[in-house]
């Protein structure tokens, strides 16, 4: 098993979705999963953390999050850290340039957030999106549960410092 260090907190790897390359592919237990050029053995390992909305043992929760291309590098670490302290929660993330992520809400795929860089990345789609620094997220899931967990991640704690680190927040 290989374990992947975030902050203190070691975590075992898990199944997961392997978005190599632009793809989506689940990916099983011992399968491995390459995320960022690196690889995670996955082994249904366990990890010593609080939060998530998931019962334990029970299959994870999904939170589907469409972003802009260019928040790819940023938003991938947010993922890693999210589900650390979310152990079963898993973030399935799907990029898009400019505004193609928010047609295609807008035509009918499922999400649960959309963040954009632009202005205007969020127009395609009814609501009001609330501004973290540079960028506007938009909550698409009315219940709030993940999707607004991981929004209030992003705006506080670990999430927040993850996106000054790369720039998209000022501190």
């Amino acid at each position: 098993m290989t374990l992947v260090t975030v902050g203190v907190l070691a975590v075992g790897g898990c199944a997961g979705t392997d978005r190599s390359a632009g793809n989506e592919v689940d990916v099983a237990p011992g399968a491995g999963a390459s995320r960022g050029g690196g690889t995670a053995e996955a082994d249904g390992g366990t990890a010593e953390a609080g939060g998530g909305t998931a019962e334990a043992g029970g299959a994870p929760v999904r939170v589907r999050v469409f972003a802009d291309e260019s928040l790819r590098a940023a938003l991938t670490e947010v993922e890693k850290g999210y589900e650390a302290f979310n152990p079963n929660v898993e973030v399935v993330l799907t990029y898009g340039r400019g505004g193609e992520t928010a047609r295609r809400i807008a035509d009918g795929e499922k999400a649960d957030l959309l963040i954009s860089d632009e202005p205007s990345g969020t127009a395609a789609v009814s609501g009001k999106p609330e501004r973290i620094g540079r960028l506007s997220v938009l909550d698409l899931d009315p219940a709030g549960g993940p999707a607004d967990e991981f929004a209030t991640f992003l705006r506080e704690g670990e999430g927040k410092r993850i996106l000054i680190d790369s720039g998209l927040l000022r501190p």
